[in-house]
Formats: C-alpha cells, sequence, structure tokens
C-alpha cells in the first residue's frame, strides 16, 4: 500500500505582542507559544510594522530597521531562559546586550521611511517545543502608536501522512 503525505496548516493565529509605540532600542516579547502537544515542524509568519515619525542610520543593523528574533526555551518550561536572558518589556540600551545574548535573529525589516508600513513573509524550521517571538526596534524613534498598524501572525504546519 502506498502512502501519501500532505502539509497541514493551523489557521492564522497572532501572537500576544506589543510592538505599537515600542521606543528606539526597546524590545517587545510575545507570550510564550506551546508546542508541545501539536508537534509542528515549522511555521510560516506575516509580520508588519509601522514607523513613526523618525528613522536614523546606525545601531544594531547600520540602517534603520526591527529586528525579528525567536526565543527558544532549554528547559521546555514557559519560563524557561529566554526570560531570564531577555525579559519581557525589558528595554536594551546598547546593541551589545542583544549581541551578547546570541537570540535567534529570523529577519531584518529595513525601515528607511518615516510613518511607512513595511510587510514581510518569514519561514521558520524545526520549531522547538516552546518559544517566544522578540521585536527589537532600531529604526532611531519610536514606532507608531496604533496597535492595528502592528503584528506578527503565523501558521503552523505539521506533515500529515496517510
Amino acid at each position: 500500500m502506498a502512502l501519501t503525505a500532505k502539509w497541514v496548516y493551523t489557521n492564522n493565529q497572532a501572537a500576544t505582542i506589543t510592538i505599537a509605540s515600542l521606543a528606539n532600542f526597546g524590545l517587545a516579547i510575545s507570550n510564550a507559544i506551546d508546542n508541545t502537544s501539536s508537534g509542528y515542524m515549522s511555521m510560516d509568519l506575516q509580520v508588519q510594522i509601522r514607523t513613526g515619525g523618525t528613522v536614523s542610520t546606525g545601531g544594531l543593523y547600520d540602517e534603520a530597521g526591527v529586528g525579528i528574533y525567536l526565543l527558544r526555551t532549554t528547559d521546555g518550561s514557559t519560563s524557561g531562559v529566554f526570560d531570564t536572558v531577555l525579559g519581557p518589556g525589558q528595554a536594551v540600551t546598547t546593541a551589545a546586550t542583544i549581541k551578547a545574548n546570541n537570540p535567534e535573529l529570523l529577519q531584518i525589516l529595513y525601515t528607511p521611511a518615516i510613518n511607512t508600513t513595511y510587510k514581510s513573509s518569514i519561514r521558520i524550521e524545526n520549531l522547538p517545543a516552546i518559544f517566544k517571538f522578540m521585536v527589537y526596534n532600531g529604526t532611531g524613534g519610536t514606532l507608531d502608536s496604533t496597535g492595528s498598524n502592528h503584528y506578527i501572525k503565523y501558521a503552523s504546519k505539521v506533515l500529515q501522512v496517510f
């Protein structure tokens, strides 16, 4: 008997994260996403960020930009290492703070214009059991203050064999 395999996707889900009004050099960290029971192998992200009234060059990314990171836990708990290294809402005052802790950079959204919406799609393979998303604002200014102008949405997928 021949087996058939296909990718099965979840519906788009929004990560719980507050990106609006994120100050320059600031971090936003999502709530933990628990993948232990579903065991999804990969995920497609949709990210939207809107700049505020100021952008500049330099800083962590050498140009105005917003970094999207994946924080993995090493102990299998929702309050694992990712919280003790870079806690929710913790401000970053230097690029060295991020570099010293080595979070997994997924993508940099370059944001050269003020009051502009930027969107991106990102694929993540080999999902951990529990993880969070982190957004680092390196635009040179505070991000737009309207919550609906920013989001991280994801659709997980698993290979189903039948």
